[in-house]
């Protein structure tokens, strides 16, 4: 199974769920994520490099649960991305606007808010493992 997880900037939400997603599958199933309103200046800037403190709470979040996504960057939503996809997740809240040409594709909303700033650490690990539990009933289907 290949996934796609979606969130506004590809930032928080939806590689905390590729991180998780690829850490959890056992079966060769994998994930990538994007997001659908990324900022150019921050495409292919890799996480570790990152001044933004939301990214840096992400990060060292998910090394407390032992995955390194230090080394992943934000990438905009493309047809190409999405090549071979069984499923698009969106994890997006509902004042997020995705673009109708992805409802084209097999998918399901997580409605996980959108934390403008710097989500705390405790928030970081709050939404990891909400969405540790999500993922697991999804690979147990």
């Amino acid at each position: 199974m290949k996934v796609v997880f979606i969130c506004r900037r590809n930032r928080f939400r939806s590689q905390i769920a590729e991180g998780l997603f690829n850490h959890l599958a056992k079966d060769g199933s994998s994930a990538t994520s994007a997001g659908v309103d990324t900022l150019p200046e921050e495409n292919n800037v890799l996480f570790c490099e990152y001044k933004n403190n939301k990214v840096k709470n992400t990060v060292e979040a998910m090394k407390n649960n032992g995955i390194d996504i230090s080394k992943k960057y934000a990438k905009e939503i493309t047809p190409r991305i999405l090549e071979g996809t069984d499923k698009i997740i969106f994890l997006t809240d509902d004042k997020e606007k995705i673009p109708d040409w992805l409802y084209e594709y097999p998918y399901e909303h997580w409605k996980i808010d959108n934390f403008p700033g710097a989500p705390t650490l405790a928030k970081s690990e709050e939404v990891i493992h909400m969405l540790e539990g999500k993922i697991k009933n999804m690979l147990e289907d």
